[in-house]
């Protein structure tokens, strides 16, 4: 299973992704392929497209899945000894408040 976030997809962006997925929410796809379609769509995401997105995918690791994301996205993966863990970075305007 492959899960796919993509952030300020454009609509053309979007009818790609839903040749391959289900769109379950704006910007959301899920599907299920194997590893040679999901790298090149992951490219394609990457290099093409240049857009914040995060993919998630089962593989036979400890936790049963494994995560990249692209851009500037509101959360970042960390590998930290094989066990992936999310950093949320606060905006400068409220750390400041903070």
């Amino acid at each position: 299973m492959v899960i796919v976030v993509l952030e300020r997809a454009t609509p053309s962006q979007r009818g790609v992704m839903s040749r391959l997925t289900i769109e379950l929410k704006a910007g959301i796809f899920v599907g299920n392929f194997g590893r040679r379609v999901r790298e090149k769509l992951w490219n394609r995401i990457v290099n093409e497209w240049k857009i914040d997105s995060l993919m998630i995918y089962t593989t036979n690791t400890e936790q049963g899945f494994y995560a990249l994301s692209n851009g500037d996205t509101s959360r970042q993966i960390k590998n930290t000894e094989g066990i992936l863990l999310t950093q949320y970075q606060i905006p400068e305007s409220k750390q400041k408040q903070i």
